[in-house]
């Protein structure tokens, strides 16, 4: 699939985990996405998977989005369902944005620190979490701490096209 969005703030912004394709009466979820266009930093890519294509928009994101399901050449709906987009987190993140969203997460009975490091071979960034509810996966734990920092802009949104190959 093909899509093109605004982002809402100059972060890099992709359509979020929970998307999925519907074609006919086959359901697939995301498997990839691939970034083809950024208007303010990248324009089109000199990479493009598609090399005559070209954006649709002046402003903007395009991607390609990969599905666990395709067409079965013949007419039917296809519909794509966009949960959020995401917004991907840097590896080292400012300590006031951690602690503000570990202040939101403290009162949900989620204590967490998100720790870097570096070294001669580079260098990361990753959670440690110290607390969480009964119950609640690690998953759970690293959705609520993206939201509380901001990274998530929630939909939903909806597409259906009539498929006529």
């Amino acid at each position: 699939v093909y899509l093109c969005f605004q982002k809402p703030t100059p972060a890099d912004w992709a359509i979020g985990y929970r998307s999925s394709l519907k074609i006919g009466e086959d359901t697939g979820n995301l498997t990839s996405v691939t970034l083809i266009f950024d208007a303010p930093t990248l324009g089109n890519l000199p990479v493009n998977p598609e090399p005559d294509w070209s954006s649709p928009i002046m402003t903007g994101r395009c991607v390609t989005a990969g599905f666990t399901v395709g067409h079965h050449n013949r007419p039917e709906v296809l519909t794509l369902n966009i949960g959020e987009l995401e917004q991907s987190p840097s590896e080292v993140i400012p300590e006031d944005e951690i602690q503000a969203a570990r202040q939101k997460l403290l009162a949900q009975g989620i204590d967490m620190d998100w720790v870097t490091s570096s070294g001669n071979g580079g260098g990361g960034g990753g959670p440690v979490i110290h607390q969480k509810p009964d119950g609640m996966t690690d998953e759970q734990v690293m959705t609520l701490f993206y939201e509380a920092m901001g990274y998530y802009y929630p939909g939903p949104w909806t597409f259906s096209v009539d498929i006529k190959p």
